[in-house]
Formats: C-alpha cells, sequence, structure tokens
C-alpha cells in the first residue's frame, strides 16, 4: 500500500464503520429525508457538553438510529478513530490540544492512544486501556489498525 493510498484509507475507515454502525438490515436504501432530529435549541453552552446530549441536534435519516458509544470520564477530545478487527475502537485522544484556549491544565505524561472495548454486549465502551501515552502523539490525528500494526500520524511524523 503506498503511502497516499494507507492515509486514504485511514480517512475513509472511521467514515465506513461509523455508517456500518448506524445503517440496519445491511446498508438498506432510504429516501434521504431526514425527519429524526432532536431539538438542541433549548440547551446551554455547558449542558451541550454533556453525555446525556450529545446526540442532540443531529439529523437522522429514516431506517436509521444513534447510540453513544464513549464519552467522558473514558475518554477526552477524541480526534480519530479506527476499529480492530476484534472489534475494538482505537481512539487517538488530543487532551493537552490547546490548553491556553481550553483553561485545562495537560497531562505532563502526553496525549493517549487509547483501546475501547464493550466487554458487556451493552453497545457502550466499558473498558479502555492506554495503548500508547507520550508527548511524541500530544494531538495525533490519525491512526490506522492493520493486524498486529498500529500506525498513528502525527505532524510531521507517522
Amino acid at each position: 500500500m503506498t503511502k497516499s493510498n494507507a492515509f486514504l484509507f485511514t480517512l475513509l475507515l472511521p467514515i465506513f464503520f461509523i455508517g456500518s454502525l448506524l445503517f440496519k438490515n445491511n446498508f438498506p436504501s432510504f429516501s434521504g429525508h431526514l425527519s429524526n432530529v432532536i431539538v438542541s435549541d433549548t440547551l446551554t453552552e455547558d449542558e451541550k457538553r454533556l453525555p446525556e446530549n450529545a446526540l442532540k441536534g443531529l439529523k437522522i435519516a429514516d431506517g436509521l438510529r444513534i447510540q453513544l458509544f464513549a464519552s467522558e470520564p473514558i475518554m477526552t477530545n477524541p480526534t480519530n478513530i479506527d476499529v480492530d478487527d476484534k472489534g475494538r475502537v482505537w481512539v487517538c485522544e488530543a487532551f493537552n490540544y490547546r490548553p491556553a484556549i481550553t483553561g485545562k491544565e495537560t497531562h505532563k505524561a502526553g496525549d493517549r492512544i487509547l483501546i475501547l472495548e464493550d466487554t458487556k454486549g451493552t453497545g457502550r465502551a466499558d473498558k479502555a486501556t492506554t495503548f500508547y501515552q507520550g508527548p511524541d502523539v500530544n494531538v495525533a490525528l490519525g491512526i490506522c489498525v492493520l493486524g498486529d500494526k498500529v500506525y498513528v500520524s502525527c505532524s510531521p511524523n507517522v
């Protein structure tokens, strides 16, 4: 696989994964009209950031359903995901991103690459394992898991 193909694969795989989770009955055709909108206009800015409100404001096409898989405190500020052949979700977490703007203290150990699992079959992540943590992956923006290899892109490195 060339570098450009690997990059494209890294970008498209999470989109495919999310789409495959949302479609029922093996990708049925649908009219494309969006009628299921959960209103978020009445929420304050702080309320909009609560996990229980994460799905509000999303437009859902008929025949689809959405469900929150993971939220704080199991992870913070995900920037990219991939799914391995075991169904585990690998996450680039950018906790240290722009502390001057967020007002948050940084983790001196650096950002993390997490592996999230649903070990109980509930559709929600209930286990998080830190695969790697270090300042060399601060604000990693890409991850690709291929068999027993993990590729992480964190500008200017892969």
